[in-house]
């Protein structure tokens, strides 16, 4: 059950779920030529932020192995991405200090912190550029 009312259904074959941040882009960026690592200019780029659920699974048949082929084959085991809220005044909002939670059944089953990618959120977005 999401914070809004709204509920769905978890798909056959789930095995494990996580929350983090999605930033959604506005244009691309290139790291600066000084070879930092970019952070300003990913933050510029992002048009927003949301929270996001990411549900991992398998959707092969059951009897296949679990391994490194065929969690590759599968996709790296990813299902699903459900955005969330958005994340206002991001700007001014200490992400690597805030803690992400995903409650199922009134039971916590995941929670990390912003800082738990690469010291900060945007980091992870200014890496994959």
């Amino acid at each position: 059950m999401l914070d809004d009312g709204t509920a769905f259904l978890l798909p056959h074959g789930i095995i494990g779920v996580g929350a983090g941040y999605c930033f959604v882009l506005g244009r691309p960026f290139e790291a600066p030529s000084d070879g930092s690592p970019g952070g300003r200019e990913a933050t510029d780029a992002c048009l927003s932020c949301h929270l996001e659920l990411h549900l991992l699974g398998r959707r092969v048949p059951p009897r296949t192995p679990l391994n490194e082929r065929t969690a590759t084959a599968d996709l790296g085991l990813d299902v699903i991405h459900v955005r969330g809220p958005r994340v206002m005044d991001r700007r001014s909002r200490d992400l690597s200090a805030a803690t992400v939670t995903v409650d199922l059944d009134r039971n916590t089953v995941a929670r990390g912190r912003g800082a738990d990618t690469f010291g900060w959120p945007i980091g992870a977005v200014a890496w994959t550029a």
